[in-house]
Order: structure tokens, then sequence, then C-alpha cells
């Protein structure tokens, strides 16, 4: 028995391809965005919390990004009723240091290690935040963690068990994000009404460039404390 097959020779230009390429990696772009800045408004989120019961001393980005949203340079969260300081960027430093080393000894190539370690940061920061509310009683939750940020559902327990989901947490990234925003790019006028200045009425960096928010407080010698109400 002999089978006969018709083939149909279809002429598909190469615009085509490259229309579906373009497209394919747009939507990619996208997502990538959407984990980065879905991982910077939980940050802020996470910092709005901690604010409560500390101050935090934050940095601007050096490298900015136009698409997405810069995830705030921790550099110390003070906890005054402990008398205790902790330095962010000592221990993410250390940990970093301590994965490099791991991806060496692995069979990694020092450039290979280093980029891999870069990828690390944001989420060593992260999961610091974390453990900081955990002891409060605060339960965090998402569905995706990559080199990108996260992706999917994410929402926070709060200790008397209420929700904060992914809308609350995004709102409230936003806000708190974009006051910080204002001061950075220097167009102070309304900060509105979310976020309150605690000394020397409208905001100036200080010899370092950093700002500070958290507990109401006196602030030292040309800083700027921030104290999160309202949100």
């Amino acid at each position: 028995m002999e089978y006969y097959y018709k083939l149909r020779i279809v002429d598909i230009s190469s615009n085509h391809f490259i229309i579906c390429r373009q497209n394919r990696e747009s939507e990619k772009k996208n997502q990538c965005v959407r984990e980065r800045t879905m991982i910077s408004n939980l940050q802020c989120a996470l910092l709005a919390f901690i604010a409560t019961k500390a101050e935090i001393e934050l940095t601007k980005q050096k490298k900015q990004s136009k698409l997405s949203r810069e995830f705030l340079c921790v550099n110390f969260i003070n906890f005054s009723e402990e008398l205790y300081t902790f330095d962010v960027k000592k221990y993410v430093k250390i940990r970093l240091n301590e994965k490099l080393n791991l991806f060496i000894k692995n069979g990694f190539n020092a450039t290979t290690a280093h980029r891999k370690v870069v990828n690390e940061k944001k989420r060593e920061v992260l999961h610091l935040l974390e453990d900081i509310l955990f002891n409060e009683g605060f339960v965090v939750y998402y569905e995706n963690e990559n080199r990108e940020g996260i992706r999917g559902n994410v929402f926070i327990q709060m200790p008397d068990g209420r929700i904060i989901e992914r809308d609350m947490i995004i709102n409230l990234g936003t806000k708190i994000w974009n006051d910080f925003n204002i001061v950075w790019t220097k167009k102070v006028g309304d900060i509105g009404t979310q976020i309150q200045w605690l000394k020397g009425g409208l905001p100036s960096k200080n010899t370092r460039g950093n700002y500070f928010f958290g507990k109401r407080g006196e602030g030292g010698k040309g800083r700027y404390r921030l104290y999160i109400q309202n949100y």
C-alpha cells in the first residue's frame, strides 16, 4: 500500500517572523519590568511596617532605570528601643561574598560567579526585611521569585491575621516610592499627607545624600527622618 502526501508550500515573508520575534521580546521585556516593579513595591511595603519600630536610612540607586522602578538602597536600620543599629550594606556584602566563594568552589569562573551574585543582591535585602518582620509576627507569601523580581500572587499576613493583598501592596509601595522619588528628583512641592517631614521644614540632602524615615523623633545634624502616617 502506498501513501501519498499532498504538500502545500506557504510563502511567509521574513517580516512576519521579525514581527513575531519582536512581539515575544516585547512581552518578555514587559514581564521583567512588572517583576522588578513588584519587588520594589513589596520592599517599600515591608519598609513601611519596619518603620513603625525603627529608623531606616536610605540612599538613591546610582543606576536609574527608565522602564522599571528602582530597588531602594537600605543602608542602616536603627532599632532605637533595643539601642541597636543593623548595618544592612555590610550584612549583604558578607552574604554576597559567601555566595561568590561558593559559586567559584562549584566550578564557575570569577566573571560568571560575579554575575550570578549581583542578581542575588535584591533578594538578600528582601529576605532580610522579611526575617525582621517575621519576628514581629508578619508572614510574607509570594508565588515565584527570580533574578528579575517577583511574579504571581503576593500577600502579607499581619500579626492579627489580617491579609494585605497584592493590590494593597502595590498601592502602598507606589505611594511610598513616589514620595521618595519627589525628594530625590528635587520636585519638593506638595509631598502629600502620607509623609511628614520632622525636621527643618522642607527636605534637603545631608552631606552623604541620604534620607531617613521611621519613628517620630529628632534627627541628627543635617539629617532628615520621615514619619510614615495614614497609609
